[in-house]
């Protein structure tokens, strides 16, 4: 019977060093799951400041782009306006382009293709302008989808847009329109394989 006292006794003191280490791990484990608590909430705050701060980023950068885009559409297409808007999908911003024509939605590929010509003509002056670059934007037949009639007028804008943004503008076309438009003319002719200035 002492024996099996004795082998009780050891038996006990054993599970009672069991429990206390057990004690122990759960006082890590809380201490452990209570700064990832506090941690969680500061990465919490931290998001929500940056988020904060991307919103107004991304409204100020909207306003900036819309507003040279639309600028340059409304030269040739006054009743169609351009919309750049930031969506959250996914927990991510999708920057999305939205035309309209007469406060209607549309699809620009399915409208005028100047519309289209303008717009992108718009939103290269609109991304040179949030850039850090050269005073200089090259552009290849920017107008040739703009019907002959809304040319001028079309040039017209680029030029005020030009002179308001302080960027020069290295302009190739053959649409007299916009030649006409513009401060300095430099003819190319070709002859043969090359290309000569007259």
């Amino acid at each position: 019977m002492a024996v099996r006292i004795d082998q009780f006794e050891k038996e006990l003191n054993q599970k009672r060093g069991e429990f206390e280490h057990i004690k122990k791990n759960l006082a890590e484990c809380e201490r452990r799951i209570s700064l990832n608590k506090e941690r969680q909430k500061y990465l919490i705050e931290a998001q929500k400041i940056i988020q904060d701060v991307a919103v107004s980023t991304q409204s100020s950068i909207v306003f900036r782009i819309n507003e040279i885009v639309n600028r340059v559409i409304q030269g040739g297409f006054p009743e169609y306006s351009f919309e750049l808007a930031y969506e959250v999908h996914r927990n991510k911003s999708e920057a999305v382009m939205k035309f309209y024509c007469l406060d209607e939605p549309i699809e620009p590929t399915e409208d005028s293709g100047g519309v289209l010509d303008l717009a992108t003509t718009g939103l290269r002056f609109a991304l040179w302008s949030l850039s850090n670059t050269a005073n200089i934007i090259i552009l290849d037949e920017a107008l040739k989808f703009v019907s002959a009639d809304l040319r001028g007028r079309a040039a017209e804008i680029l030029a005020e847009i030009c002179h308001s943004l302080n960027v020069q503008v290295i302009m190739s076309t053959h649409l007299e329109e916009v030649i006409e438009k513009a401060d300095t003319v430099i003819k190319v002719k070709k002859k043969g394989k090359y290309s000569s200035v007259m």
